[in-house]
């Protein structure tokens, strides 16, 4: 057996192996890429004031006036959402074409308020549709209901209150 040879073999094998494995991880990266590029049109429309209501299940809350001031950064969707005298912070991102997702909590820390909303884009890009599901700060249990809010006309500022 001619061990120059299988040496050879040996590399290539190597050489073969290493190009496989960087050819994956730079095809891999640049199709994410891609991928994440896609919703950069959808981020920069929700950007602004959405105003609107949402219903808590059992009729616990109905049609409670919301307002919710987001921004973007990047991907990466988030800002405020205020009712009555309560101030909710969400952060987020698309996570589909038109469907966005938030996790929520209460400003305060303190208070035992959080959870998730799922909403849909519209077509004409001016209304948010969906639902959430969290914990309730009064009953301190899980709560869901439906959230629908339209685009307002105010921008909001460079910063979010954090």
């Amino acid at each position: 057996m001619d061990w120059t040879i299988v040496g050879q073999r040996i590399l290539v094998s190597i050489a073969i192996g290493v190009l496989s494995g960087i050819a994956g991880f730079i095809s891999r990266h640049w199709i994410e890429a891609l991928l994440r590029g896609q919703f950069n049109d959808y981020v920069s429309v929700v950007k602004g004031t959405w105003e609107g209501i949402f219903e808590q299940q059992r009729e616990v809350l109905e049609n409670v006036s919301i307002t919710a001031t987001l921004r973007a950064k990047f991907n990466v969707v988030y800002g405020n959402i205020e009712y009555d005298d309560t101030k909710l912070k969400c952060v987020g991102g698309f996570v589909t074409e038109r469907y966005i997702s938030f996790y929520y909590r209460h400003i305060q820390s303190a208070k035992l308020q959080h959870g998730t909303i799922l909403l849909q884009l519209s077509g004409d890009n001016q209304k948010l549709i969906g639902q959430f599901l969290g914990i309730g700060p009064l009953s301190e249990r899980i709560v869901a209901g439906r959230i629908s809010m339209v685009k307002g006309t105010a921008q909001p500022g460079p910063q979010a209150n954090s």
